[in-house]
């Protein structure tokens, strides 16, 4: 029948095994005052344990009730309710009852004894024992004894009894140690080799061996003694929790450590003797007598399967750490390496399976999308060099012919204005400058063309003045729109309205082009002599001494241009000056009043005087004034006048259409060329294989969060960025496993920063673990710190030839003999 153990004995923390202070007579030891320095007797061990202890031992006694404080405001409540309104009454009663207080003291009945059963205080919750209290709440790991609970934060309200006697001492411990003879574990005389230290039970034993060692070497010699060391050391197999691989150096004659700071040598009797010598705990490897140094540790063979290192402090703790038992006694614990080994080799042969399906997978992508990428690069940007090229080419002859059309839309432009502004100053009257006005402003553009009919046009200079175009250049650029599969959309106008294709326009003599337009006839002698030089004034009868004399006029007002500008600067303040005062917030309102006073020239009196004649003359002479006054201006806008941007030539504007499409066209070859460019310098990891999630997200959600992982572009929580790609993160702890060398990246890891910052805290950053999966899927996601995010991703293009390696190698080793 197995041993059984009570269920406090198989808990890690452990209780300190002494409660209080044990006294055996009624006066202190000497030293007692030294907490340094501690005196103590075997106490016989018996089957209460420490946490029974502290569960039973103490008796409760009620602690006396307080007298409570006075109370101001239970006082003013009472003078108040018995009319004492006023300060100075209600002081008056506060000073003759002075006994009012916050709560009377509770009456206890007489004779009431508590008991153990009663409940004092704040009842705990029913699911938190003993154990739970003194392990979470009083526990402190500062100290070397990490595995003991520290009680010095407990603290009880009341008056509790002197400690009673307690068997459960220095010989009780809760790992259950091997039960040891009846003997006095100290002695004075021993205490000299004793450190000023609490000695617990292991330590009490290796005293005990210490003393039986030197009993042999008094009677053996110091000689013999060596010898009997050697002796035991070559007759040894092998030393307890010690890798086969280091116990050549505990087999030695002499075992080399550091005691006390010093480099020293031990006999093998002092390996594993329940007394920790060396500094790092080496000395006691099978034992826990230096389980409060981190580095002690046991080594546990496992059959083979997997051997490690447990600390010492989980020997004979009722634990079965070590699957082949070896960490308690023997018979304690059953060897179950082969039953871990056998759950392990289904397990990797499970795992291998995933790993050739993805492994499977991985070559599918690497030679599908991954190599038709990569293997037609070349092929594209040669394509996309040779179209751009051509592109580039019609944009030139395009660019050409623009500017010479658009230099006839300019001189029409120009011509046109011209027009406009000698009509406008027509003397005829206003109707006829309305008519001009409504033509030009309404029609639309080809008819305002048409409507000038090259009157008042030098057609045959226009035509002249055409920039010469290069026929072979044009011939080759339709050559390449023949060749495009693709031609440019847009259509060429003529000025007959005639939509040809681009290249059909190209092909044009454009040299040779005769205006569209017919042009006058040769003028004969008698219209020279009319038009040219004074032939108005003499032979152009009335219409034509008009127009000398509206030369001459504005001649004169040119002349008389620096008088117009002193009467402009004169009268630039009192116009100022009267257009602020014309406004409605200042005085509009009161000038709008003011009586209005008839022009004496639109009055009907002075319309009849002369019988008109007086009107007349009145009329020529304010409108040669207003031609001399006006004529700067005539000639400034003469000179520079005014175009109108609506007025369009079909063949400018179809050919400005053709252009914003060749160079959309380039812009859009550009753009794909530089974006695949960018694609292929990209670092896709081995063979590329990473290049089948470009331009792919995975998506899953966790919790109450929609998470988005976008590899080579960003993660997302919903609509928050977690982090923008950043490169392929190093795996520092184990380059070779994962294909880095000196620094390079493992290709495991996915490194994503500069994400959205943090309330009060750092910008969001994402650590992406890439594991071999089956399929594309997003397995966990965890938050080790503030904004730090590390998530785990399955893909089958992490099944790598190495990682498959590793997987068959599992296998093997779980599958062979041990």
């Amino acid at each position: 029948m197995a041993k059984e153990y009570h269920p406090q004995s198989l808990r890690r923390t452990m209780i300190k095994s002494t409660v209080g202070t044990v006294r055996r007579t009624t006066y202190d030891l000497p030293d007692t005052k030294n907490p340094n320095h501690v005196y103590g007797y075997e106490i016989q061990r018996d089957p209460e344990n420490a946490g029974q202890v502290i569960s039973k031992w103490v008796q409760a006694v009620p602690s006396p009730a307080a007298k409570s404080g006075r109370s101001f405001i239970e006082t003013n409540r009472q003078a108040i309710m018995n009319g004492y309104l006023s300060a100075g009454e209600a002081r008056k009663f506060a000073n003759e009852h002075p006994d009012i207080v916050v709560k009377p003291a509770a009456k206890c009945k007489g004779g009431f004894v508590p008991t153990n059963d009663m409940t004092y205080g704040i009842k705990s919750k029913v699911s938190e024992d003993i154990w739970g209290l003194v392990q979470a709440r009083h526990t402190s790991f500062s100290n070397d004894n990490a595995d003991y609970p520290d009680l010095s934060t407990m603290k009880t309200k009341g008056k509790l009894p002197q400690p009673r006697e307690t068997q459960c001492s220095l010989g009780k411990d809760v790992r259950n140690h091997p039960k040891v003879a009846e003997r006095e574990l100290f002695k004075m005389s021993k205490f000299k080799a004793v450190g000023a230290t609490l000695c617990t039970q292991p330590n009490a034993i290796s005293a005990r061996r210490r003393e039986e060692e030197e009993e042999r070497r008094r009677y053996a010699g110091e000689d013999d003694y060596d010898s009997l060391a050697s002796a035991r050391a070559s007759s040894a197999v092998q030393i307890r929790g010690v890798a086969p691989a280091e116990q050549a150096k505990y087999l030695a004659s002499e075992f080399s450590c550091v005691v006390g700071g010093k480099a020293s040598s031990l006999p093998p009797s002092r390996l594993n003797d329940e007394f920790c010598d060396c500094d790092d705990g080496q000395d006691e490897p099978g034992t826990a007598a230096c389980s409060h140094l981190l580095t002690s540790a046991f080594h546990c063979e496992n059959g083979g399967f997997f051997p490690g290192k447990i600390h010492t402090s989980r020997i004979h703790d009722g634990i079965c750490d070590c699957c082949d038992g070896s960490d308690e006694d023997v018979g304690v614990c059953p060897d179950t390496c082969a039953a871990a080994a056998e759950k392990f080799r289904k397990e990797a042969e499970q795992r291998l399976e995933v790993v050739k399906k993805g492994f499977e997978k991985r070559q599918a992508a690497i030679r599908g999308e991954v190599a038709s990428f990569f293997e037609g690069e070349k092929e594209f940007e040669t394509t996309t060099e040779k179209a751009l090229a051509g592109l580039k080419l019609l944009k030139e002859r395009v660019t050409v012919h623009k500017d010479r059309e658009e230099l006839k839309e300019r001189k029409y432009r120009m011509e046109l204005a011209r027009q406009k502004q000698a009509e406008g100053h027509d003397p005829a009257g206003d109707q006829g400058q309305e008519t001009s006005k409504q033509q030009f402003s309404h029609a639309t553009e080809k008819e305002a063309v048409e409507a000038l009919e090259f009157e008042g046009l030098d057609a045959i200079r226009v035509a002249e003045d055409d920039v010469p175009v290069n026929s072979a250049e044009d011939v080759k650029a339709s050559e390449v729109l023949d060749s495009r599969r693709q031609a440019v959309k847009s259509l060429v106008e003529l000025p007959d309205g005639t939509k040809i294709p681009l290249a059909d326009y190209l092909r044009m003599n454009h040299n040779k082009q005769a205006p569209t337009k017919k042009l006058r006839a040769p003028r004969t002698v008698e219209q020279m002599r009319r038009e040219d030089f004074l032939g108005p004034l003499f032979n152009g009868g009335a219409e034509g001494r008009k127009k000398i004399g509206l030369y001459a006029l504005r001649t004169i007002g040119i002349i008389s241009s620096p008088f117009r500008a002193l009467v402009e600067i004169v009268l630039f303040s009192p116009r100022t000056l009267w257009d602020v005062l014309s406004t409605k917030e200042i005085a509009g309102s009161a000038i709008a009043k003011l009586p209005d006073f008839p022009s004496p020239s639109r009055s009907v009196w002075f319309r009849q005087l002369g019988g008109g004649s007086v009107y007349d003359g009145y009329s020529s002479v304010m409108w040669g004034a207003r031609i001399i006054w006006d004529a700067p201006i005539y000639a400034y806008q003469y000179l520079f006048p005014k175009l109108d941007e609506v007025v369009k030539l079909p063949v400018a504007e179809s050919l400005r259409k053709v252009l914003r499409e060749i160079e959309s066209d380039i812009s859009t070859l550009e753009k794909e060329r530089n974006e695949k460019r960018e694609t292929a310098k990209m670092d896709y990891g081995p063979d590329r294989a990473y290049f089948a999630l470009k331009d792919k997200c995975i998506e899953k959600r966790i919790e109450k969060y929609e998470y988005k992982f976008c590899p080579f572009d960003e993660v997302k929580q919903d609509r928050t960025k977690l982090g923008k790609w950043d490169g392929w993160a190093v795996d520092e702890a184990n380059d070779s496993s994962s294909n880095g060398e000196n620094g390079k990246a493992g290709y495991t890891k996915m490194r994503f920063a500069k994400g959205q910052r943090c309330w009060k805290g750092p910008e969001r950053s994402v650590l992406v673990h890439l594991d071999c999966g089956e399929d594309n899927e997003i397995l966990s996601l965890d938050e080790p710190s503030t904004c730090v995010y590390e998530m785990t991703v399955s893909t089958p293009l992490a099944c790598t030839a190495q990682v498959l390696a590793k997987a068959q190698k599992d296998v093997a080793f779980w599958s062979r003999e041990h």
